[in-house]
């Protein structure tokens, strides 16, 4: 479950990071719009798997300790 909040965190620093530092600011520097968007779509990627992920060991981890009749 770990992998997937760092994911999902992550994921969710790509998205803002553009906005949070500037277009053209260090390590988020984009040589064209091109870069931009693709920092936002990875970033929506990693975010929703990463989430999806965490939620569905949640599912895994609450069935597996329910006893069984």
């Amino acid at each position: 479950m770990g992998a997937a909040i760092v994911a999902t965190i992550l994921g969710l620093w790509l998205i803002i990071a553009p906005f949070v530092l500037g277009i053209d600011a260090g390590a988020t520097e984009t040589a064209n719009d091109l870069g931009f968007w693709n920092d936002i779509i990875v970033g929506l990627l990693a975010f929703v798997l990463g989430a999806y992920s965490a939620y569905k060991i949640r599912d895994w981890r609450q069935d597996a300790q329910r006893p069984t009749a």
